[in-house]
């Protein structure tokens, strides 16, 4: 007799549906404080709930809640306690881990990004101050769209972080904003000078 494997469900949406299955939404309500209709917003991808709601479900279904935001390890409560300062490491932009800088999950569920679509990056000149400063850390994710905002690029094998402005007429502006370094504006046909990396998301400073 043969047994088919039954795939976990993948996305937060569907482990919160598969939490109400499990305990039915009434009851899960109940235990959890949460009202049905907020409940089906979440399952449902309407809504996105905090961190104090994820652990307000998982207390209330006795389910591992770090299992609920991230579907890592088990959903059996007792194989992995909570704690709201999970870690992770990141990669920088060649793909090399850094194990000297740690990241918590809950920062990546509030960037909306899992650490496989983020790259880290240490900023190395002043050419984007007073916004980033040397020795600033970024976040940036590989899933952008092509708009204005920080970019990190490569150009002649040069790594950087400038603000992209598309122009009407197709041109990119590559943007300082420190105003001792050259904006750089180019053409259509110049776009291939540069390759796009990642778009910055989040940024860490030293005092």
């Amino acid at each position: 007799m043969s047994s088919t494997a039954i795939a976990m469900p993948s996305t937060l949406e569907q482990r919160i549906r598969y939490v109400q299955d499990k305990v039915g939404t009434l009851e899960l309500s109940k235990l959890s404080g949460i009202s049905t209709s907020q409940l089906n917003r979440y399952s449902a991808g309407h809504s996105k709930p905090t961190v104090k709601r994820i652990e307000q479900i998982a207390t209330a279904a006795q389910i591992n809640a770090h299992w609920l935001l991230t579907g890592e390890g088990s959903a059996n409560h007792d194989q992995l306690p909570f704690v709201s300062s999970t870690l992770c490491f990141i990669d920088d932009v060649k793909g090399h881990p850094h194990d000297d800088m740690a990241f918590s999950t809950t920062l990546l569920y509030a960037l909306k990004a899992s650490n496989d679509d983020l790259v880290r990056f240490d900023v190395p000149d002043d050419a984007m101050s007073p916004t980033l400063h040397p020795e600033d850390t970024v976040l940036a994710t590989k899933k952008f769209s092509k708009s204005n905002g920080l970019f990190l690029l490569e150009a002649n094998g040069v790594v950087m972080i400038r603000r992209l402005a598309y122009e009407i007429d197709g041109s990119i502006e590559l943007i300082t904003d420190n105003s001792a370094y050259k904006n750089v504006e180019l053409h259509p046909d110049q776009h291939q000078q540069i390759n796009l990396i990642a778009k910055v998301i989040w940024r860490s400073g030293k005092l």
